[in-house]
């Protein structure tokens, strides 16, 4: 297997992604990813601590209070989906092997992941809904909530 760690940024193995910015850790602690099939180190990355935490619930709150994610239509929200997926798709390969070094899974398992067949995706999900003329405002239960038996 190719070393991970050199495709990686050192931004991932160094930083958290916090209000659109790589920032330091509050904390100097640091957790190694093993692989679980050979107890490698595959490399280390920050542990978070509450601070941590704390900073990222805040800023996930105030970017969807005042971001324009709350405001935007399925449609629209779809289209940012779609544009997701197509970002995964681009980094598919390693992260199938990322996924298999770390957890252990079969390769096979792991690329099936981050399949982007476009007819068992959910980009196929996303590109149908964009061209949809209305979104809907509520959704129906399937079936009537169930009834206690006495």
């Amino acid at each position: 297997m190719r070393d991970i760690r050199a495709e990686l940024s050192q931004n991932v193995l160094s930083r958290f992604y916090i209000t659109g910015e790589w920032v330091q850790s509050h904390s100097d602690q640091r957790i190694a990813v093993i692989n679980p099939a050979t107890e490698e180190v595959l490399f280390e990355v920050p542990l978070a601590d509450q601070i941590d935490v704390d900073r990222a619930i805040a800023a996930a709150r105030v970017a969807f209070d005042t971001g324009p994610w709350s405001r935007m239509t399925g449609p629209e929200r779809s289209e940012i989906m779609a544009r997701f997926v197509d970002l995964l798709a681009k980094r598919a390969e390693l992260l199938g092997r990322l996924w298999t070094a770390q957890v252990g899974a079969p390769i096979s398992f792991a690329s099936s992941a981050f399949d982007v067949n476009p007819s068992a995706s959910p980009r196929s999900f996303h590109r149908g809904t964009r061209r949809s003329p209305s979104w809907p405002t509520s959704w129906e239960p399937l079936s009537p909530p169930a009834v206690p038996v006495s």
